[in-house]
């Protein structure tokens, strides 16, 4: 009886990167570029939003630390407002934002000062010896 070869499946999900301030474009295998306000409907719509299955959104480095959560805070409530399905990992990095991003309806938090404090701690206790 003769074998059906079974079509490799592929597990790259398409890749859709928002940023005003980048000078050159990215390039990458299922990665899409859009320049513009990732906290604006219309960008996020152009972005396919509403087919998202993921959402990760960073800190703005351009700007402090309070400025840089409230945008991030924005973009979630905006793409969450167009997908309410959509599971959001979002860099936050002030304490006293991390219950406003869980109100704004983040999954999972990524608080990268704790992380680096927590590499420098481990860098520290391994040199000691």
């Amino acid at each position: 009886m003769p074998r059906c070869k079974k079509k490799k499946e592929s597990h790259h999900l398409p890749i859709v990167l928002i940023d005003s301030s980048l000078k050159e474009l990215p390039r990458g295998e299922d990665l899409h570029f859009i320049k513009g306000q990732s906290y604006e409907d219309p960008t996020l719509i152009q972005a396919n939003i509403q087919k998202a299955k993921f959402i990760v959104i960073t800190a703005d480095p351009n700007v402090v630390e309070q400025e840089a959560d409230m945008r991030t805070i924005m973009t979630l409530l905006t793409a969450k407002g167009l997908n309410p399905s959509l599971t959001a990992i979002v860099e936050i990095l002030t304490d006293k934002q991390m219950d406003n991003a869980r109100r704004a309806g983040a999954d999972h938090i990524v608080k990268t000062s704790a992380l680096t404090t927590q590499a420098f701690t481990e860098l520290l206790n391994r040199s000691k010896g």
